[in-house]
């Protein structure tokens, strides 16, 4: 995955679908979730396919003949507070920090 040097409104809008935590199917949302996580890894917290199928009763009937999600994700205080603060510049202004 590449890694990004600034975050933009796209990422800001993937960050605030992840809130609550979610389980990404969407192969653009998991492209921007890892390319926040390697912005910074503290802003969310990615959730692999085999802890995943722990929380999700629904991932954990899966047989692998189905679609599998990509990953689980939730977002931290840290990207909570990131989406407070300069997020919302991001986000509103449509342009890239």
């Amino acid at each position: 995955m590449e890694e990004i040097k600034q975050v933009t409104a796209e990422h800001i809008e993937a960050m605030m679908e992840v809130c609550d935590g979610v389980t990404v199917w969407n192969y653009v949302d998991a492209k921007l979730l890892r390319e926040i996580d390697s912005y910074d890894k503290d802003l969310i917290e990615i959730v692999e396919l085999d802890e995943l199928e722990k929380i999700d009763s629904e991932v954990a009937k899966l047989t692998g003949a189905e679609r599998l999600p990509y990953f689980g994700a939730v977002i931290t205080d840290k990207g909570f507070e990131f989406l407070e603060n300069e997020g919302k510049e991001i986000f509103l202004a449509g342009k890239t920090k």
